[in-house]
Order: C-alpha cells, then structure tokens, then sequence
C-alpha cells in the first residue's frame, strides 16, 4: 500500500526529526563523550610523561658532554687506562734508572679497574736517579702508583737497595 505525501502530517516528519535529534544526541553523549574525557586524561599523561621524557634527556645530554669533556681533557690519562702493563717494558724503563731491577707480582684484585700489585727492588748509586725515576714515571704508558712503605737501604757505599710496592691500574671497561 502506498500512501502519499498529503497522507503525512507535519507534526509526524517533527516528531522523527525529533526522535532523530534524540537518537543522535544519545549516540554522542554515550560513545563521543567519553572518549573525549578519556583523550583528555591521556593527554595529561602524555605530556606529564613528555616533561619526563625531557628532563631525562637534557640531564643525559649535560651528562654526556660532561663525559666528552672529561675525556679530552684526561686523553693521556684514559689512554694509559686502556694500555695493558707489560713487566718486561717496566723492567727495561726502570734499569734507564736504577741497576738490578726485579719485579715481583703479589696479587691482582678485580673492580672498576683492575688493580695488580707489584713488589719493586732495585739498587741506585746517585739519589739524582732516584728522582729522575719519579718525574719519569708520568711520561710511561701505564698508570702506575708507588705505595707506601718505601724502603731504602744502605749497602755498599755509595749503593743503595730499595723496595716498594707497585700498583698498576688497567680498565675494564671501554672508557
């Protein structure tokens, strides 16, 4: 059965553009609505995590030059770090020096950096060699600290026998 356009009334089309409006309206208030208030929370999450986000980096970036900062400034320092310790070249470095020289290994301990400790004995006849191998000492290729006590003895005029301890530091690590 067809009916025709006289057959409807207006207040019929008013009422389902209505109920239309309404439906439409419900539709938003029930999916839109939410997903608005939803994208606003995660949207302060976001860019409460972006400040985090950021001050990491910056504090990564202050602390990455500083580090490039350190290694230029300490090149020789971080170079000699990296330089294995070889006893034969030390013992040939100390006899520039001093005469008899022995080099005795004690013990190795493991951490940052590895530490190897030495017993040094050696003998020198003019307290000007004793000196001289101190200044020297920074100019060789590992970085090497005397330790306390240094023990120097008198033999026979004008020798005289001394002995430390050694320690050589070597990293671990790629620095």
């Amino acid at each position: 059965m067809q009916r025709g356009f006289e057959d409807i009334s207006i207040i019929q089309i008013i009422v389902g553009i209505l109920a239309y409006i309404v439906f439409a309206a419900l539709l938003i208030w029930v999916f839109i609505v939410p997903t608005i208030k939803i994208y606003k929370s995660e949207y302060i999450n976001y860019k409460e995590n972006l400040k985090g986000y950021y001050k990491v980096l910056n504090k990564y970036e202050t602390l990455k030059s500083e580090l490039q900062n350190y290694r230029e400034s300490n090149k020789k320092i971080t170079k000699a770090l990296r330089e294995p310790f070889n006893v034969s070249k030390f013992k040939k470095f100390s006899l520039k020096f001093f005469k008899n020289v022995k080099v005795i290994f004690i013990k190795k301990i493991e951490g940052n950096f590895t530490k190897i400790e030495y017993k040094m004995e050696f003998i020198f006849d003019d307290i000007n060699s004793f000196y001289n191998f101190f200044d020297n000492l920074n100019s060789y290729p590992s970085v090497i600290k005397i330790d306390f006590p240094i023990i120097l003895e008198g033999l026979k005029p004008p020798f005289v026998k001394g002995e430390w301890k050694i320690e050589v530091y070597e990293s671990n690590s790629s620095i």
